[in-house]
């Protein structure tokens, strides 16, 4: 691993296969979504550990909502790889708010949101860590921010598996083939045909089971994450314990739709990445990126 600055590139989002260029466009930042969720209120606690990201170009002064994160501890921020891959650290944008804004109006310069940080509570990125081994697939599709700020003190942090349901030398879980309902949690899309675009985070209940490092969710109910959900997280409770059992990949396997099935990438699998960037974005200095 090493420390360099990262220059603004081409961004490939692997969510549904969208691509997003260095100039987002509306119909390219549509993607962090549960699909026929219903609205978290104010009131719920694991709503206050998922967050929103901001994201804009160099070539385009306008923010779009575009992923979702989960906060892990009051400096650190957990999402995908495929969210970051490409980025400018001053280029992302966290926010904590329940609300969000489309697309739609942010591509509008008379209708955008132009001071989103006087808008949303936000906190700016200070350096990311995208994990060591992601080549732009479901394996390792996990990266974490570092923020300049704590987060504020409503926040609260996700948990992940104890050990007890772990077994590292096998990359897998203890729940191994089990079926479990899970919680998603992500701002975007009401509705994938037609699409319809949400201004507040959604949150759904699905099906899913475990396989290797992975959480599938089956998502031919009606309802799920979809365009990849972008880092979002998946939540387990187990007794009275709930986790965060898996970061959004996109789709699993052969499946296209958001009506099939969903891939979710576990973190308490790669804690060793997660701590070793903690350690290492620590002494990073502003606008670098490690890996």
């Amino acid at each position: 691993m090493k420390i360099h600055s990262l220059i603004l590139m081409t961004v490939l989002f692997f969510g549904c296969s969208q691509n997003l260029t260095s100039k987002m466009t509306t119909s390219q930042t549509q993607k962090s979504s549960i699909i026929n969720g219903t609205p978290v209120t104010a009131d719920n606690s694991l709503g206050k550990s998922v967050v929103g990201l901001f994201m804009k170009s160099d070539s385009d002064e306008a923010w779009f909502q575009s992923c979702t994160g989960s906060v892990l501890t009051s400096k650190f921020i957990l999402t995908a790889a495929h969210c970051v891959n490409g980025l400018d650290a001053g280029n992302i944008l966290v926010h904590f708010s329940l609300n969000t804004m489309t697309s739609e109006n942010q591509a509008n310069p008379a209708k955008r949101i132009h001071d989103v940080e006087a808008k949303f509570v936000t906190r700016r990125v200070k350096a990311f860590m995208i994990h060591p081994d992601y080549r732009g697939v479901g394996d390792y599709d996990l990266a974490l921010l570092m923020l300049e700020e704590n987060t504020p003190k409503t926040a609260i942090p996700v948990q992940l598996l104890p050990d007890q349901y772990l077994n590292r030398d096998e990359a897998k879980t203890t729940l191994e083939g089990q079926r479990h309902q899970v919680k998603l949690m992500g701002f975007g899309l009401v509705s994938e045909d037609p699409v319809v675009e949400t201004e507040m985070m959604r949150e759904t209940v699905v099906s899913s089971h475990f396989i290797d490092h992975f959480v599938v969710t089956d998502q031919t109910q009606g309802s799920g994450g979809c365009n990849g959900d972008s880092g979002g997280p998946a939540f387990l409770t187990l007794g009275k314990e709930t986790y965060q059992v898996g970061v959004t990949h996109g789709p699993h396997g052969r499946s296209r739709s958001c009506s099939e099935q969903g891939e979710w990438f576990n973190p308490a699998l790669d804690q060793g990445f997660l701590k070793k960037a903690q350690q290492m974005m620590s002494g990073a200095s502003s606008a670098q990126v490690l890996k």
